[in-house]
């Protein structure tokens, strides 16, 4: 069965679009457009994030307290009006935990405000919050 001509060209370029995209975004050391998070999911959660790291300003944050990577993730706020509680630096280390409420961004990405940081920072799940409290840690874990 024969491939129609006018098939192969299309799917040429995209072939190499795609790999020069690969290409530059590995050997690449700052953010771009590819590493924004594109879509929010439909359904809203309520978690408890941890702070593990703050390198070059790039905070990151755990849903889980046993230090697994695939739990880390960056948080953003869903619009300039929302921000995180005043008393989160106060309170951080005496007991209470950030509890946010928000939806996920789809697969891993960079969130916009991170852009300028070197080295790129890496990709992770992004959590859009629209609400944000210190909440008492239950159970003292």
């Amino acid at each position: 069965m024969r491939v129609p001509r006018w098939l192969i060209i299309p799917l040429c370029i995209v072939g190499i679009l795609y790999w020069t995209q690969d290409l530059w975004d590995s050997g690449n050391s700052q953010a771009s457009i590819f590493d924004l998070p594109k879509k929010v999911e439909n359904e809203n959660f309520t978690i408890i994030v941890y702070p593990v790291s703050n390198v070059n300003g790039v905070p990151v944050f755990t849903t889980g307290t046993s230090g697994n990577e695939d739990d880390y993730l960056y948080i953003t706020p869903a619009s300039d009006s929302v921000d995180f509680p005043t008393n989160y630096a106060e309170k951080r280390d005496s007991g209470y935990t950030l509890q946010l409420h928000g939806s996920y961004f789809m697969g891993k990405g960079i969130p916009a405000e991170y852009f300028n940081v070197k080295p790129k920072p890496d990709r992770l799940r992004v959590f859009r919050f629209d609400e944000a409290e210190m909440v008492v840690e239950k159970n003292g874990i």
